[in-house]
């Protein structure tokens, strides 16, 4: 439990010296299992993202904003460890970590001042 807290403190002094702005990385997942081993798995991959802001673009693709490529490696390797618990039964990518950038594509009109708000 210490780890945990000092590794909270580097985090929360990186994102105060970062002063990146519209970092972002896209994840997309697929689980191939039934119900209710299913809505478990989800779970787990989506407490990998909480505490940052994201917005889900589809029902298994989400955009997350991240202060620094740190903070990015840490929700890796959280969802890498729901990964080889639930294996074979899941299956996720991340993008690399980018800084703005402008999406196109079709999708609800309210989804896109989210997208924007994260990757500004």
């Amino acid at each position: 439990m210490l780890l945990n807290g000092r590794l909270k403190i580097i985090l929360a002094c990186h994102r105060f010296a970062s002063g990146d702005k519209g970092m972002h990385f896209i994840v997309a997942w697929n689980i191939a299992a039934q119900e209710p081993k299913r809505s478990e798995i989800e779970k787990a991959l989506i407490a990998s993202i909480s505490g940052y802001s994201w917005v889900r673009a589809l029902p298994f693709l989400f955009v997350v904003k991240v202060n620094s490529q740190l903070v990015s490696d840490v929700i890796r390797g959280r969802m890498i460890a729901v990964g080889e618990r639930y294996t074979p039964v899941v299956n996720f990518i991340l993008s690399p970590v980018t800084s703005g950038g402008s999406y196109k594509g079709f999708l609800p009109k309210d989804l896109w001042p989210k997208i924007e708000e994260l990757t500004k």
